[in-house]
């Protein structure tokens, strides 16, 4: 046990000494200096257009919704998304089947209406809760049958059955007053 200790303390010590180390002052400069470029760089690009045109691309810049990826699919199948919008969109149409069926319309060329294509699928959270409680509900009247049906009653469980000597047990009249016990009596109340 001690040696599990040990290797827990070694291990948070190694932990808070990493969370506490400072990179050397040049190091972060140059860190900070290569960011302030590439914003620099990516301010630059969309300078060239009017100011509308860096919001709407602000804008779409954020994938969030099924809309915003069915929105870069025509760019994706004419090659034109940049690499890193074309992963993040290639991966929602493998786990998304209306974007997916989106993106197949688009290969094919066909037509995409904006409208939804029907109802949105009933969220399955309530399916869990409904198993949970019918679980619970399972266990609770299992717990209820078991008490009812495998633990004998509580009056008279208890019987003399050999006594060497004599046998006694108070009175259930609250006085001192001692009852004798002889082999085959039951004592009330398991007592």
């Amino acid at each position: 046990m001690s040696d599990r200790n040990s290797r827990n303390r070694t291990l948070m010590d190694t932990a808070r000494a990493i969370a506490a180390e400072q990179p050397p002052a040049a190091i972060e400069a140059a860190a900070a200096e290569r960011v302030r470029s590439a914003v620099a760089a990516a301010t630059a690009g969309a300078g060239a257009g009017d100011l509308e045109s860096s919001e709407t691309s602000a804008s779409i810049e954020t994938l969030t919704r099924c809309a915003d990826y069915q929105a870069r699919m025509p760019a994706l199948v004419a090659g034109t998304l940049p690499e890193a919008q074309r992963l993040l969109v290639e991966d929602h149409t493998r786990e998304c089947i209306p974007c997916r069926k989106h993106l197949q319309a688009v290969r094919a060329g066909r037509a995409v209406s904006d409208a939804p294509s029907g109802p949105a699928a009933p969220a399955r959270v309530g399916r869990y809760y409904a198993a949970a409680a019918a679980v619970a509900g399972v266990a609770a009247t299992g717990v209820w049958l078991s008490q009812q049906i495998l633990q004998p009653p509580q009056d008279g469980i208890v019987q003399v059955q050999n006594v060497d000597g004599r046998m006694f047990v108070a009175a259930s009249g609250g006085d001192s007053e001692l009852v004798p016990l002889a082999p085959g009596d039951a004592i009330d109340g398991g007592v």
